[in-house]
């Protein structure tokens, strides 16, 4: 499955798992068993394309939710803006850890 099917199946299931966990009165995650809490690091998406002063405002939102890991999407010829915006004073602050590249060609069929 590719796409948009992936997003209709995964729609399709939750929405199977919250009826059920409806009618039986319990909350969703009991219908998998014992649950062990475990804290994850949760990291928010920002787009390289935008303007600078929104690219930063959008990081600072994030920031004030207590999120400091990121993700930029960019397509190759969005790495030369962004590394001017990352010539800030402040960019030791910045934890910029993920960046993912965006394309816009087809999966290679096999």
């Amino acid at each position: 499955m590719q796409g948009a099917a992936r997003h209709v199946t995964s729609a399709f299931e939750i929405a199977l798992a919250d009826a059920k966990a409806k009618s039986s009165g319990i909350p969703v995650h009991q219908l998998f068993g014992k649950v062990q809490v475990e804290e994850k690091r949760m990291y928010g998406v920002v787009d390289a394309v935008i303007k600078k002063t929104i690219f930063f405002r959008e990081l600072e939102m994030l920031e004030g939710l207590g999120i400091n890991l990121y993700k930029i999407r960019a397509v190759k010829e969005d790495f030369e803006k962004l590394r001017g915006y990352l010539k800030k004073p402040d960019e030791e602050a910045l934890k910029l850890v993920l960046i993912c590249v965006r394309t816009l060609r087809a999966p290679l069929k096999m």
